[in-house]
């Protein structure tokens, strides 16, 4: 149990963190305590059959990147303009 409450609290740290660096709105321990009332909810349903929704919500965002990602390559190669594609190797 030790364990998992050290590890949590590592997590909320790197996420406070991060976020004040994305942001910089907050500091570290507000982020920690907006991202634990977001997740709050979440540890509320019981098993993950009572969480079915969560899944198909991963699904549909996994799809979808694939397919925007898919249609921006496309596009790219059907525009001729890959020296752009070239130079974002070179960053």
């Amino acid at each position: 149990m030790i364990t998992v409450y050290g590890t949590g609290c590592i997590y909320f740290l790197l996420i406070g963190s991060y976020a004040t660096d994305l942001t910089g709105y907050f500091d570290v321990c507000t982020w920690m305590v907006i991202v634990a009332v977001l997740l709050v909810p979440f540890t509320w349903f019981g098993t993950p059959q009572d969480a079915w929704h969560l899944a198909l919500v991963s699904v549909v965002t996994a799809v979808s990147t694939e397919a925007l990602i898919i249609y921006e390559t496309v596009q790219v190669k059907n525009s001729g303009d890959m020296e752009a594609c070239s130079q974002s190797k070179n960053l």
